[in-house]
């Protein structure tokens, strides 16, 4: 009776306490929605909207650890924490909307429980919920780091972190759909202008093109007309690939998806790529692909991978390497990586290398570049429902990674290249 006593007091003298310094429940609740709704307004980015949200999450629940993980096909992840979706424990989360480290052990043991005890323990995890609570397939989970005080997380946190998660969830998602639709217009808007420049550009470059074949071999090999001569013919194979990149850019493409053999493909790309890196003297080691297919569009796939290789060729110094592997990122997804050892990406430019027109490259042998490689990497990619990504570190090399799903459709398997 004196503890019930005690614990009543307690509680009560809890309650009040907060009450007098203004700390009610409601009040709470009401100042993180604040809080979180005023980033929404100065931070229109998602990537940076989930690390400001985070960070609020860190402060505001007195945690050291908090993460949102997204649905990523077959995992909700947030950087380096992973919960796959076919494990019991993601649907014993789902099924309950939270956990907590304690409010599991006070539940009557099963596997999935079990499961989902673990995870937690194992990552040091002190709170996880689901958005939409409840939900069999949550668009968002939140996890939160112990406490730095060890308490654990009462259910009124639990209900709270349940309500700001539903409104981060909502205010993300619309920031996205934001973001997507001004990128849209945007390359729209480029793809407009590339595709009028390309068209005035040939125009003007066919009769610079048949003088050069016309007067081919008329000054004395050595004399400065030959050297003027020579540089009008580089000009003009310069611009003339401009002409083919930005008409590649601005055009609306319907692959044509067959079942491929990803050897055949490695196979072509070798050879395509064979004489830049011979004239920048750089090695291509290419992975063996074994007996792998998956759905895609061949000649597509193939210009992806001979984009990604020049620009590697581009970035790297005589007799360094360039690597192109593969592997199973998860089930029924395939990872293509390029790696160069070159100069890397500065951190300034990382979140710019997917941009029409940027390049960081300088006049060199013969071409600055024209800044479409990788944006028309990143729009193969993206008509495969793939996904393109960037890791670089200035003076370590850069590697482009590549995660395609293995199924598109179900056509015939293309007939066996000849040895």
């Amino acid at each position: 009776l004196s503890i019930a006593l005690c614990s009543s007091g307690a509680f009560w003298l809890d309650r009040k306490s907060r009450g007098w310094l203004g700390l009610t429940g409601e009040q709470i609740l009401a100042e993180l929605r604040s809080a979180v709704i005023e980033i929404s307004r100065t931070e229109p980015h998602p990537d940076k909207l989930i690390a400001e949200f985070q960070q609020l999450l860190r402060e505001r629940c007195q945690t050291s650890f908090a993460a949102l993980l997204f649905d990523r096909g077959e995992v909700h992840a947030s950087g380096n924490l992973e919960l796959a979706k076919r494990t019991p424990g993601h649907a014993a989360l789902c099924e309950s909307g939270w956990a907590t480290p304690e409010s599991l052990q006070r539940r009557r043991s099963t596997p999935s429980l079990a499961d989902l005890r673990r995870f937690i323990i194992e990552h040091s995890l002190g709170l996880m919920v689901t958005v939409p609570s409840g939900s069999p397939t949550p668009s968002l989970l939140v996890a939160l780091g112990t406490k730095t005080n060890q308490w654990p997380y009462t259910y009124p946190e639990v209900q709270r972190l349940q309500n700001i998660a539903e409104l981060m969830d909502n205010i993300l998602t619309r920031a996205r759909l934001t973001a997507q639709a001004a990128l849209k217009a945007r390359m729209e808007h480029l793809a407009m202008m590339s595709r009028g420049l390309a068209h005035d550009l040939n125009n003007l470059i066919t009769p610079i093109s048949s003088f050069l074949v016309h007067t081919d071999g008329r000054s004395a090999a050595g004399s400065a007309e030959q050297e003027v001569h020579d540089a009008a013919k580089r000009s003009v194979r310069m611009m003339t690939e401009y002409v083919r990149q930005a008409l590649f850019f601005a055009n609306r493409l319907a692959p044509k998806f067959e079942n491929i053999r990803l050897r055949d493909v490695f196979e072509v790309v070798r050879e395509l790529s064979a004489p830049l890196a011979a004239h920048r003297e750089v090695t291509i080691s290419i992975a063996p692909a074994g007996d792998i297919s998956f759905t895609a569009d061949a000649v597509l796939v193939e210009r992806l991978l001979v984009n990604l290789i020049a620009n590697a060729i581009d970035a790297s110094e005589p007799r360094s390497m360039v690597a192109l592997s593969v592997g199973e990122v998860r089930p029924g997804w395939l990872r293509l990586q390029v790696a160069d050892e070159g100069c890397g990406i500065p951190p300034e430019n990382l979140s710019r290398v997917f941009d029409p027109y940027f390049t960081s490259k300088q006049f060199g042998d013969e071409t600055r570049g024209f800044g479409l490689g990788l944006t028309i990497c990143q729009k193969i990619v993206e008509l495969h429902a793939g996904v393109i990504s960037v890791q670089s570190e200035p003076g370590r090399g850069t590697t482009l990674t590549v995660d395609l799903p293995v199924t598109q459709t179900m056509p015939p398997l293309r007939p066996e290249t000849a040895p």
